[in-house]
């Protein structure tokens, strides 16, 4: 007998946007669009709902920093405020996604709650994965789908990526703070301080809001229980030479082995 190991991994999945819109008025209400994006129901089966980016709980001494919580309530006072009342006279949305089943039914349902939540419309278009890419580099696009998966375990993998003119900051998102944060961590030898750096630097992403995470992804493994030897790990990764087969331990034993948590 074997057993479903499943773990969320060090990995997110959201929309990012660029400064698309600025007829809109201040900053609230873009704020107020992102406030209404309803996530349960959003993320397919067995996938973990977040309101922040890859930093997970699961990272020691790290303390995740989330998104405001959904609040249509809210969303359409700051709307209102701004001069949308019901969303009249917003400009139309779009999201942008690489083309993919998974995707298109995410993007579908985030523009039915933005129209039936704020009462903006909203568009699709979707685009093969090379095009997606230039597209998002060029920053042709208000909102659009983007994930991204730890290259090692720790906050940095995923602050780095929006730091001013960095690479991987498709967002034009930028903070003289949020760089000077980061660029301390870098040079900081003390872990504790330098995840309290980074803890600061998350806030200050998940403040300005330029991505709204919705899920992580979860891995799922088959083990039986007389292997040894594997861990659930944030990146899903097993070396086989660290794997064996307990000869003592019958194969169909429905009880799991001592090895299916996370490793100390």
């Amino acid at each position: 007998m074997a057993t479903i190991v499943e773990l969320p991994i060090h990995s997110f999945e959201g929309l990012v946007d660029p400064d698309w819109c600025p007829g809109c008025g201040d900053f609230g209400v873009l704020k107020s669009v992102k406030m209404a994006a309803a996530k349960a129901g959003v993320a397919p089966k067995d996938l973990v709902i977040v309101s922040g980016i890859g930093c997970s709980s699961n990272l020691p001494g790290y303390v995740q920093q989330t998104c405001p919580p959904r609040n249509p309530e809210r969303a359409r006072a700051l709307l209102a405020e701004a001069g949308y009342p019901d969303g009249r006279g917003f400009p139309k949305l779009e999201i942008h996604y690489n083309t993919e089943q998974g995707h298109q039914s995410i993007a579908e349902l985030a523009r039915k709650q933005w129209q039936r939540e704020l009462g903006i419309n909203v568009s699709l278009r979707n685009e093969e994965w090379a095009s997606a890419q230039d597209t998002q580099q060029q920053m042709n696009y208000m909102l659009s789908r983007r994930s991204w998966s730890g290259d090692y375990i720790d906050p940095n993998t995923f602050l780095d990526m929006y730091l001013t003119g960095g690479e991987n900051n498709s967002t034009g998102f930028t903070s003289a703070e949020y760089d000077r944060l980061i660029a301390d961590a870098a040079r900081e030898p003390d872990e504790n301080k330098r995840m309290r750096m980074l803890e600061r630097a998350e806030r200050i992403l998940m403040d300005e809001m330029p991505i709204i995470p919705i899920y992580y992804y979860v891995s799922k493994n088959l083990v039986k229980p007389h292997v040894r030897g594997w861990y659930n790990t944030l990146q899903d990764v097993h070396p086989l030479n660290t794997i064996w087969i307990d000869d003592t331990v019958d194969p169909y034993d429905p009880r799991p082995n001592e090895y299916m948590g996370r490793k100390p």
